[in-house]
């Protein structure tokens, strides 16, 4: 259950960010109010139940600010209303981009890609308006707007990745994972935190060569495609605050890869049972395997089941074409081999080794050691754990 001073503050940010959005409408090319139908997704998230990004640069600012650190000239509102609001509208253009590459929300035609690739330039366009009309210090305009651009970017060689190195034929054959981007990757990347994730999954597997480099690039992709976003929030915030913590950015990078790998292990869980999201409808379920996508749980199962139904279908070897009843036989498969379970315990290890990285006199602490403890338990979670118990019990006898 979440904490109750968790819940209070992360109702006043969605508070704050959606007086923020009245302000940001300003700035639209879309007339009035249509913008909030314009920029739906945006509207829902803002709407919605309190977002975990905004949250999380709050909380990581008040952590910093314990230390005495001050932005000189700089108002609180920036850091409570602005930032985390600037945010928002990041993920929101990320996940327009999202639906289109994966073909998720409906968005697989023509009109529809179509209407998400307006929505994304538009509003990509609007916010950096934004920043430059609502930010008034110069050194702080300049900053977010460089920050913003890198992550646009970085999530942009992410996705490339994905492509290039993470799907079933990088995975069945070992193929050239050399990418056009790896300079850039290894001057942004804590190799560090990779190094921890690989350690994370290879004592109980025994990876191959080519499995353990296969994970390092998955491990790679998606600190780009998630875990950016939290270390650039922490590192604009140092930046800010003149201040050096390397155990925040630490923290930010492996929080992200976390929460990455917890997404992962929630596409595995079938329509009947799936909640959806802001940006996903029960019906994306299994998106990953649909796309031929390889991530940390089908990577688990192929390891252990590699002539399954999954192996089978990634193959292509009986033309298989998705439907509920293989998306089921998928889902019972996945229970058997134990390959959500393998999962959820590495994610349970690098939210470990995250929060070895803060500062447990921090008055902050305890709200980001509640806010981590989604690895430990969250609402897909209850679906393999609790739901269907008795594998999760296997589990645990034997892993």
């Amino acid at each position: 259950m979440i904490d109750s001073r968790r819940y209070f503050k992360m109702t006043d940010v969605q508070k704050a960010i959606q007086q923020e959005f009245e302000i940001f409408q300003q700035y639209s090319l879309v007339n009035g109010v249509e913008s909030r139908k314009f920029y739906q997704l945006l509207y829902r998230r803002l709407h919605g139940k309190p977002t975990l990004r905004a949250f999380f640069a709050v909380v990581i600012y008040d952590y910093l600010k314990a230390y005495g650190h001050k932005a000189k000239g700089v108002p609180d509102s920036f850091f409570y209303r602005q930032f985390p609001f600037i945010l928002e509208v990041i993920i929101s253009i990320q996940y327009y981009h999202n639906q289109i590459l994966d073909r998720k929300y409906g968005v697989d035609n023509h009109l529809s890609i179509g209407n998400n690739l307006n929505a994304a330039n538009l509003l990509r366009d609007q916010l950096a308006d934004y920043i430059e009309g609502s930010v008034q210090d110069k050194t702080v305009k300049g900053v977010v707007s460089r920050h913003v651009r890198k992550i646009f970017q970085y999530v942009d060689i992410g996705q490339y990745m994905e492509r290039r190195c993470n799907r079933y034929n990088n995975w069945s054959g070992y193929l050239d994972l050399h990418h056009s981007f790896s300079e850039t990757v290894e001057a942004f990347i804590d190799q560090h935190c990779i190094d921890l994730a690989l350690d994370a999954i290879e004592k109980k597997t025994g990876l191959s060569n080519g499995q353990n480099l296969f994970f390092r690039r998955y491990f790679e992709r998606i600190y780009l495609t998630n875990a950016a976003m939290y270390k650039v929030t922490s590192l604009i915030l140092l930046e800010l605050l003149n201040a050096r913590n390397p155990g925040v950015v630490h923290f930010s990078s492996l929080f992200g890869i976390t929460k990455q790998v917890i997404n992962d292990i929630a596409d595995l869980i079938p329509s009947r049972k799936n909640p959806g999201t802001d940006s996903k409808r029960p019906k994306d379920a299994f998106a990953d395997l649909r796309n031929f996508n390889i991530t940390l749980p089908l990577g688990f199962h192929l390891l252990a089941h590699p002539n399954g139904y999954i192996g089978k279908y990634l193959a292509n070897k009986e033309k298989m074409n998705w439907n509920e009843q293989l998306e089921e036989r998928a889902f019972q498969e996945c229970l058997e081999s134990h390959s959500v379970y393998q999962a959820i315990r590495t994610g349970k290890k690098l939210k470990s080794q995250a929060i070895n990285y803060l500062d447990k006199n921090n008055p902050e602490y305890e709200l980001l050691l509640d806010m981590a403890g989604v690895a430990d338990w969250n609402k897909y979670y209850y679906v393999f754990m609790e739901d269907h118990k008795e594998y999760y019990s296997a589990y645990k006898r034997t892993g």
